[in-house]
Formats: C-alpha cells, sequence, structure tokens
C-alpha cells in the first residue's frame, strides 16, 4: 500500500519486493512478516535450517516470549528480513528506532554494527540510521538480547529506501517535538 512516498509493506515469508525504480523507491516501514529465531543469537554464518523459527509482525509481542503467558519476555532472538531491489547498485539506508537493549546488525552477511553487546549483555539504547550499498538484494539479519527493559526484543518499526528519505521521515517527529516544546516555551 503506497501512501505519497510511504509505502506499508506487504513482505510474504521474510521476503520483500520493493517495487520501482531507485529513484522512486518509497520508504517501506518494515513492520511485517520478519524470520525470528527465539532464544539463539544467530550470525549469517549459522545454518538457518537448524533453528525453529516463526513470522511475526514488529511489535506484535510486547516481549520475546511470542505470546506465550507463562514465558519470559526476556532473553536472545534473531530477527531476520530479506528484501530484493533494483539490480543495479545503489546507496540504502536503514532506520531503526529503539532496539531493546543490545543488538547486532548484519547486512548481507556483514557486521555492520553492534550496539551494546548482546553476546556478554551491555545494555544500550540508540536510534540509529545505516547506510549501505547493495544490488538485487539485501538481507538483514539482527540478533538482539534483553534481560530488564520494558519492552523487549524490536518494538518499533524500522524504515527501509533511498538515504535522504529515510532520514527525511526520521526526522519528522524530530522537528514535530521541537515546534511543541517551542511553543509551550513562548506560550
Amino acid at each position: 500500500i503506497f501512501i505519497g512516498a510511504i509505502c506499508i509493506e506487504k513482505a510474504i515469508h521474510g521476503l520483500l519486493y520493493a517495487d520501482g525504480s531507485y529513484e522512486n523507491l518509497p520508504v517501506y516501514y518494515l513492520s511485517r512478516e520478519w524470520e525470528y529465531y527465539p532464544d539463539v543469537l544467530l550470525t549469517p554464518r549459522d545454518d538457518l535450517s537448524d533453528y525453529y523459527s516463526r513470522y511475526i509482525s514488529i511489535g506484535e509481542y510486547g516481549g520475546m516470549e511470542l505470546g506465550d503467558r507463562d514465558g519470559n519476555p526476556y532473553g536472545s532472538g534473531t530477527y531476520r528480513l530479506r528484501i530484493m531491489i533494483p539490480s543495479e547498485e545503489h546507496t540504502y539506508g536503514l532506520y531503526l528506532p529503539e532496539i531493546f537493549s543490545a543488538y547486532n546488525l548484519y547486512v548481507d552477511g556483514v557486521l555492520i554494527e553492534q550496539v551494546g553487546n548482546p553476546d556478554h549483555y551491555v545494555e544500550r539504547i540508540q536510534h540509529r540510521m545505516f547506510t549501505f550499498k547493495a544490488h538485487t538484494s539485501v538481507e538483514i539479519m539482527i540478533a538482539v538480547t534483553d534481560k530488564d527493559s520494558a519492552s523487549p526484543g524490536i518494538q518499533y518499526v524500522p524504515a527501509f529506501g533511498n538515504p535522504l528519505r529515510v532520514n527525511t521521515i526520521r526526522g519528522i517527529p524530530i522537528f514535530i517535538n521541537s515546534s511543541v516544546f517551542t511553543l509551550v516555551v513562548l506560550v
């Protein structure tokens, strides 16, 4: 579903087809059909067929317990999504709002960033935007650990697309909050 330069994506079984040319690529909100591997921190070198997974929507559960009323919402889990993009190489942006509380981000099998330390649990929460070059397809893998926050795991929807458009979308809430704060101070 397209709304201006924004797309509410329709990923199916961990695969999203980004429509159109790079110049007309909308910002995709990556909300649905992530492959989720509970209780493990995986890397691209791991054979994923050896692990249990299911498809989830971001924010679908309040933690990593996958709806089990008696389950522990804390722990580790790995999220994975593949995106089919135009065949020419271009620079893409990936915006990750707060992820609770530590994670490794892999793009096409390469560790792009470690925020905190999910392996030896050092908590760190940030809003981050990453850019990278890609063509034909992109594999995003996020290995997350959380041991004590209110909303463990990925609870806020990531955005993907042309870096300028992603950054513009990312800046809108900051502009609105700043404007409201300024208005309150002036009043």
